[in-house]
């Protein structure tokens, strides 16, 4: 498998799922190696996983190379010899594409040239690289690739269409990609994600004295930040709390507010125990996000944890959150809906049934399915039993 980082390094929705699909293969039996890159090469094993970090070859990190090395996240060509000896001593039956990143697509012509199955899931739209990548991230929806990116681009859709199979949880990523003229006329197939359910006795949460709103999320514009922290804090209500949990681009922002709102708190990057209390402790999720979402991983472990979810109106959060049964659902993103949907969650007389729904929703989502559909689609690629 080839993700965009792995545990402990990241914990991202894409690096998650890589995470929950390679330990439940090996579970099965099976054999996995999982490629990501990182600042360094490392080699280690996480419960049966074999994990390989790779620190892409370029330039020097500094400014002035700063354009150069953004050009060979699209494709660079100094890795290729490195990738080639890893697929040579592992002779992986199947090569799982995740999000390439800084790895960029040669690792895919590698594992083409050497002529093994692969299968590319597409969990986000940034691979697209129809933005333009040298200006702020607040740009990514309203910027232009610009005219000299077409050549790499035109490589990534050769590339891209010479793979087995593709997926995706929800099928309008697949058909944002087939638009741009990637993966075309390859075989498509959703398979929908889902996480172990690890929450020991999970119980309907109570309402408290102290509502406490949750963000747990990469702090970047398009996860609705912005307007979360802005909503909260013209919520004229002194027994609540916000607690936001992760790290990006706003985590200034995030300070800023904490500075000037005694009802506001920071936590940075958390995972495991510390990500768990939160999730236990607090009240209602914040889920805002606007249609660069693909799944929202995060709102399903507040399911899971019994955790109504207040959450915009795009099509991966349609699939999790129904509104007025496990959570509300806010049809025009603003502050004054926002806040009226806060004030509702707080003032809510149907708080612990919702959680009960909640509880309920989250095993729509069966971690076995998709363990299951993986392997058929293994299966089917490479035409024998060794998947069974």
């Amino acid at each position: 498998m080839v993700s965009s980082g792995y545990y402990p390094n990241y914990n991202g929705g894409v690096e998650v799922i890589t995470r929950e699909l390679a330990e439940g293969l090996v579970a099965r039996g099976h054999e996995v190696c999982v490629i990501y890159s990182f600042n360094e090469d490392s080699e280690y094993t996480l419960k049966g996983v074999k994990v390989i970090s790779i620190s892409p070859r370029g330039f020097p990190k500094i400014k002035m190379f700063h354009f150069f090395n953004r050009l060979l996240q699209l494709y660079n060509p100094f890795n290729i010899r490195k990738f080639k000896k890893i697929f040579k001593e592992f002779k992986p039956d199947i090569v799982h594409l995740h999000m390439a990143r800084a790895l960029s697509l040669s690792i895919l012509k590698v594992a083409l040239d050497l002529n093994i199955k692969t299968i590319s899931t597409l969990h986000e739209y940034f691979s697209l690289w129809n933005f333009n990548p040298f200006s702020g991230m607040e740009y990514i929806k309203v910027s232009k690739a610009p005219f000299y990116l077409f050549p790499l681009r035109q490589i990534q859709r050769q590339l891209t269409a010479k793979v087995n199979y593709v997926t995706a949880p929800i099928e309008d990523i697949i058909q944002k990609y087939y638009d741009e003229g990637y993966y075309r006329d390859v075989p498509t197939m959703v398979i929908s994600n889902a996480l172990r359910n690890e929450v020991n006795n999970a119980c309907v949460k109570k309402f408290t004295l102290k509502f406490k709103f949750l963000i747990l999320s990469r702090l970047m514009p398009f996860k609705g930040i912005e307007l979360s922290l802005e909503s909260f804090h013209n919520l004229k209500n002194d027994n609540v709390e916000l607690h936001v949990a992760g790290s990006g681009y706003l985590d200034k922002l995030v300070l800023e507010y904490q500075a000037k709102d005694k009802r506001i708190f920071y936590h940075g990057f958390v995972m495991g125990e510390e990500k768990e209390e939160l999730l236990k402790n607090c009240n209602c999720l914040l889920f805002v996000v606007d249609d660069l979402e693909t799944f929202g991983l995060t709102a399903l472990e507040a399911l899971q944890h019994g955790m109504p979810v207040i959450a915009s109106n795009v099509l991966a959060t349609s699939k999790l959150i129904s509104n007025n049964v496990d959570g509300y659902v806010v049809y025009n993103k603003t502050q004054n809906e926002l806040i009226k949907a806060m004030e509702k969650m707080i003032a809510s007389k149907n708080y612990e049934n919702m959680s009960k729904q909640c509880i309920k929703k989250s095993r729509e989502f069966d971690y076995k399915n998709m363990i299951d559909n993986y392997l058929s689609l293994y299966h089917e690629v490479l035409g024998d039993d060794s998947c069974e």
